[in-house]
């Protein structure tokens, strides 16, 4: 990621307005280290030698470290046609301020740093919620989800089971032993005897066998690029999804910043 400073300050300006249509699509904040990360979808590019425009599918990446104001309120249809960008003293500290408008903005941020990318946005993976549409633990945690204004790609875990890298990843990401993954209660991990089989058989074939029988994972899955949920527990959502994964189209969300 390229860190704005005052040296290169024009060319992030530069960056941003052969960027036109940039839409907020998401905005989240980390209490606990007092960082924002916002996604920008960019729509259309300049060409810096013709001038011209054309489409892409490319994603602004911007994260403020060390918040010190925010503003982010009124998101004025979620668009950013413009910015400005200046640094003020507060308190005899220098920081950055951020900003949709030179006077009177509805979207502002003052932080210590700042930092983007540009990212191709197929790979900006989204927070998915894997599920069985008949399962009434996944119904309950879908209208929280939904109750709290999250935003996610619904996943039937039927018909578009998680492959084995896929599988390896949520290990990975988790810190979960495998066994968490698999659906004990379930009728399919009766059926094969997993019960007395699962302990000696290798972690190739357990990822296997999960991703060939949707119906013995254990549901739901919520999963981001930071953390992964395995099942429902309300407090342990509530902890990793509202203190740690905001939307801001979340109008509930506002109230940790004030």
């Amino acid at each position: 990621m390229i860190e704005i400073n005052k040296k290169n300050l024009n060319k992030f300006l530069d960056d941003f307005y052969n960027l036109h249509d940039a839409n907020i699509t998401n905005i989240n904040y980390d209490i606990n280290k007092a960082s924002i990360e916002m996604f920008i979808d960019l729509y259309w590019t300049k060409d810096k030698q013709t001038g011209e425009s054309k489409r892409t599918d490319q994603v602004m990446r911007i994260i403020f470290e060390g918040i010190e104001l925010i503003n982010i309120k009124e998101l004025g249809g979620n668009w950013l046609l413009d910015i400005y960008i200046k640094y003020i003293t507060i308190r005899n500290k220098e920081f950055i301020c951020f900003a949709e408008a030179e006077e009177e903005p509805d979207v502002y941020i003052v932080c210590e740093n700042i930092k983007y990318e540009v990212l191709d946005g197929e790979k900006v993976k989204k927070m998915e919620f894997i599920n069985y549409p008949k399962c009434s633990t996944c119904k309950k945690a879908k209208k929280w989800l939904i109750d709290n204004n999250i935003e996610f790609i619904d996943r039937d875990i039927t018909v578009d089971t998680p492959t084995k890298e896929e599988l390896k990843k949520y290990l990975e990401i988790s810190g979960y032993p495998i066994k968490k993954f698999f659906n004990t209660s379930g009728n399919l991990y009766k059926e094969f005897k997993l019960k007395d089989k699962l302990e000696t058989m290798s972690m190739d074939e357990k990822l296997t066998l999960l991703s060939n029988h949707g119906m013995l994972i254990k549901r739901p899955l919520l999963v981001t690029n930071d953390f992964v949920l395995v099942g429902f527990k309300e407090e342990e959502w509530k902890e990793k999804v509202l203190t740690k994964y905001v939307t801001f189209k979340s109008k509930k969300a506002y109230c940790l910043f004030y």
